[in-house]
């Protein structure tokens, strides 16, 4: 079922600094990812463990990792497991939501004051 895996190529996805918002809430819900290898993928996954990151621009690759996931139910789901987990460990909502307060605390800064 396509719906119990997370697809990303490169430009594809959104970017939020180095890391994808996609892809981590991919993980979060326990989802394989398969995704381009980019600065976001790099960032996000460890490949083979919480995902599989395939070369850009090689669907063949692409394809055979998605039917990887798709044919073995147990590696799917260990998979998600390990990427949730990773999710938890490494991008705490905590950290994330400091790190908005920051720019927006920032942008704040930089507008003029409306008299």
């Amino acid at each position: 079922n396509w719906d119990d895996a997370m697809l990303a190529e490169c430009e594809g996805v959104w970017n939020h600094g180095e890391t994808s918002l996609p892809m981590l809430r991919a993980m979060a819900a326990e989802l394989p990812v398969v995704a381009a290898e980019c600065d976001a993928s790099q960032a996000v996954l460890e490949d083979a463990t919480t995902g599989f990151i395939v070369p850009c621009h090689d669907p063949a690759e692409f394809a055979r990792k998605a039917n990887l996931l798709l044919k073995d139910a147990a590696m799917a789901e260990r998979i998600g497991k390990a990427a949730r987990r990773r999710v938890e460990d490494c991008f705490p909502a905590s950290a994330m939501i400091a790190g908005y307060e920051t720019v927006y605390r920032q942008v704040h800064r930089q507008l003029p004051l409306v008299a």
